[in-house]
């Protein structure tokens, strides 16, 4: 079992707690305990403070950190530990454990047990005491620790019943909906046909069911003229209404009841096509027409409907709903769901809709030179976009001419505007429904916790008859899709597809009022925020978050935003006894808005806060953890990391300056927060220079192959100096020395690239199998799109 995406998820509190757990059992130490939050000299768990004979450090880092300023990291938290013997008058010889969610490799654990050795001899005596994420995997098994990670959510059994119970859908990738002619010369096959014949075959019974215009029509005539082309038997294939069962009936007892042949009948959108609108009496036809077919050897039948009609039915219709539930099995229902489509799928999608075009049309020249002025594009643009659906290829495709000289950005613009794909069905929609869809779009941020939705919808108080469940249900699969969440259990709600939000986005241009209403209403500044704009600098969003922040229940996600509003519409005074709680208890990772950073409300504060704010803000930074906070980001940059630097130095004079005789804070260079700043610094370069998109361009003609060393040297030396005018450029640091950065690993990348370019070496620093598919994949979607689309 896999945990490292597990634990990439806990937030730093929770897993010092799981650690200080895991230690305390591991090692047998009853006393053993972790801290508060907040400053801890590098002890996140000790047995006894006085006289320790085991530490504890844990270190949750996401998947993406940079092991060279990992291992950089914990070497200083070794030197803090060391520089604690002293501080704390520890007498007693004692053993260090490291607990982190990363993964780290043999030579790195050795690095960190060799430094550990140079500082204090024994600290960590053997590998059981650098516990990585590998070595969490091997504990998760072990029946001493279960408990543990059940406690928070890290058991095995836990994710296995979620597995279980996870129904995955088969890869159902369609496109036939073009092709009205149903020939195959223009029929881009895709896997859920095979799926679905396979199906037919086994079952004689299918059922197809999708959003509109996605190909259910289409595929059930492709399924027919597959079965009239089996060699074995002959069968025929017809298109019938559901009203025309009783006729369908007959015609198999009186032509097909010897089984020298078959018939193959398709009933398309056989509960209506914009809505429900089967009545009853239908009901024992259906069954009629179902047993039949599962009696005989030769009858085969496929019925199409729109995911929506369908769950109407079954809301609408108690008889209908024990159909589906008693008659037709699992197997028998095939959902179509254009989200696994593969490239090659899309690209023969694409190229398949332009030679159907092609072969209807007269003018055939223009069309064969539309698409001909695509080729050598980058077709990943076209086919890897968001609202690349096979409907919106066709709708630009029929539409050919309304493009001017530049075909590429036309392509690309429709598939931004993808609306003509659910004007109609929204239209359908009664109102409370509508208003479901809109009060889910303005939170903005997807999945929607379910109890949220439900909560904010109820507030509005339209119908109070209205069943939220039965309408999430109906919109499943055609504008939402709930989903359990794996870690908690909670049901969450996504919409379909990234065209539906674009498209519901545009809706709520025309109906502003329907999103006024589910603002005034809101319990979530999440909605607010959406309404306002997404605008952290918008006055109405601020005062109405001040104002009114004890009436919403998300407000601990916005603790930001509300310094930023403080702020900006100066109410300090009524506000400086939260401010400091505020400070203190803001945390990126939790923040609503990724706007909303340490370097954004550092820049407020230095720009727009008063003397008193400016000076509470400096002493948070001196006596509380404060600039563990701000240097915890994970957005913060070289640039970033500068400007704030320059600011809180900037506002340390500010304040002394006012201040005149009185007592006055250290400069920052000497304050004790200095050193963690520097340090962050440090770390960025690192992985400045660890990153191989640091490597400056390397032209084979430039390369002297007699002296591939210099050349890597040479190159070494231009990150060098980029590294040093970081270091000076917008803010002098003070003991960060260019020598003392590792440039190992840098070195590494740029040979391996010169010897690339000199064909010598394979490099295989980046290529796994998967990457190794994805680019011959990509290399096929170039040879189907960059063919010449010609005409007779």
């Amino acid at each position: 079992m896999k945990f490292s995406y597990r634990l990439d998820s806990m937030d730093p509190d929770s897993f010092e707690k799981f650690a200080v757990e895991l230690v305390r059992r591991k090692f047998d130490i009853e006393a053993f305990r972790g801290f508060a939050p907040g400053k801890d000299d590098g002890i996140d768990g000790i047995d006894d403070i006085k006289s320790p004979t085991l530490i504890l450090q844990a270190k949750r880092w996401s998947l993406s950190k940079n092991h060279s300023t990992a291992v950089n990291e914990l070497k200083r938290e070794i030197d803090n530990i060391v520089k604690n013997i002293e501080k704390y008058g520890w007498k007693s010889k004692f053993k260090y454990v490291i607990v982190t969610s990363l993964r780290l490799s043999p030579k790195r654990c050795k690095d960190i047990r060799d430094y550990a050795d140079e500082r204090y001899p024994g600290l960590i005596p053997s590998d059981d005491y650098i516990i990585y994420s590998s070595h969490i995997e091997i504990l998760s098994n072990d029946k001493k620790y279960i408990d543990i990670f059940k406690k928070y959510h890290l058991d095995e059994n836990n994710l296995s019943s979620i597995l279980k119970e996870e129904k995955l859908r088969p890869v159902e990738k369609e496109s036939s909906h073009y092709f009205a002619d149903y020939n195959y010369k223009f029929f881009a096959e895709t896997n859920f046909l095979e799926e679905a014949y396979y199906k037919i075959q086994e079952n004689r019974v299918l059922l197809i069911q999708g959003p509109p215009g996605i190909g259910k029509t289409t595929t059930c005539m492709i399924l027919g003229n597959l079965l009239r082309s089996n060699k074995e038997i002959k069968f025929d294939a017809i298109m019938r209404k559901i009203t025309d069962i009783d006729k369908v009936i007959d015609i198999y007892y009186s032509s097909y009841s010897e089984e020298d042949k078959a018939l193959f009948v398709v009933f398309d959108d056989f509960l209506g096509r914009n809505k429900f609108d089967v009545g009853d009496h239908y009901l024992p036809d259906l069954k009629r027409i179902y047993a039949t077919a599962k009696r005989s050897n030769n009858l085969y039948i496929c019925l199409n409907s729109r995911t929506q009609i369908i769950k109407d039915a079954k809301n609408l219709n108690s008889n209908f709903k024990r159909l589906i539930q008693s008659e037709f099995k699992e197997e028998e229902i095939s959902v179509l769901d254009l989200s696994n489509y593969s490239k090659t799928d899309k690209a023969f999608i694409f190229r398949k809709s332009f030679e159907r075009k092609i072969d209807e049309i007269n003018d055939k020249k223009e069309l064969a030179e539309r698409y001909n002025s695509l080729i050598g594009c980058d077709w990943s643009v076209i086919i890897g976009h968001k609202n690349f659906y096979p409907r919106v290829i066709e709708l630009i495709v029929n539409n050919f001419q309304e493009s001017d000289k530049n075909f590429h950005k036309y392509v690309i613009d429709s598939l931004k505007n993808p609306f003509d794909l659910y004007e109609n069905i929204f239209h359908s929609l009664n109102i409370e429904e509508k208003y479901l869809l809109f009060v889910i779009l303005l939170f903005d941020s997807y999945p929607v916790q379910k109890k949220y939705i439900t909560r904010s919808f109820h507030r509005l108080e339209i119908n109070p008859a209205f069943d939220i469940e039965k309408a999430i249900y109906k919109l499943e699969d055609s504008w939402i899709l709930p989903m359990k969440d794996y870690i908690y259990g909670e049901v969450k709600i996504n919409f379909l597809n990234p065209s539906i939000i674009d498209f519901l986005n545009y809706k709520k241009k025309i109906l502003p009022n329907m999103l006024k209403n589910i603002e005034k209403s809101s319990i979530y500044l999440s909605q607010v925020f959406s309404y306002y704009g997404k605008s952290i600098y918008n006055e109405k969003f601020m005062k109405k978050l001040l104002y009114e922040w004890h009436d919403f229940e998300d407000n601990k996600d916005f603790i930001g935003e509300k310094i930023i509003s403080i702020i900006k519409l100066n109410r300090w005074e009524q506000y400086k006894s939260e401010i400091r709680g505020l400070l203190l208890s803001f945390k990126e990772e939790t923040s609503h808005s990724s706007k909303v950073t340490w370097t954004n409300i550092i820049d407020n504060i230095y720009k727009y806060g008063n003397f008193e704010l400016k000076k509470e803000f400096l002493l948070l930074l001196e006596e509380e953890y404060l600039s563990d906070n701000i240097l915890e980001s994970r957005l913060i940059d070289s640039y970033d990391i500068d400007k704030t630097a320059d600011q809180i130095d900037s506002i340390i004079n500010e304040v002394n300056d006012e201040l005149y005789d009185e007592y006055g804070f250290p400069n920052f260079f000497e304050s004790n927060y200095y050193e963690d700043f520097k340090n962050k610094k440090v770390d960025i370069l690192q992985d400045y220079i660890d990153n191989d998109v640091t490597i400056i361009d390397i032209q084979r003609y430039e390369i002297d192959v007699e002296n591939i060393e210099e050349e890597v040297e040479i190159h070494v030396k231009q990150v060098s100096e980029d590294v040093e005018n970081q270091i000076t450029e917008s803010f002098e640091w003070k003991g960060i020395n260019k020598e003392t950065l590792d440039y190992e690993i840098l070195r590494s990348f740029i040979k391996e690239t010169i010897l690339e370019e000199l064909n010598i070496f394979n490099r295989k620093y980046y290529r796994n199998e998967v990457e190794t598919n994805n680019i011959s994949e990509f290399k096929t979607v170039e040879s189907i799109l960059n063919q010449p689309l010609k005409y007779k």
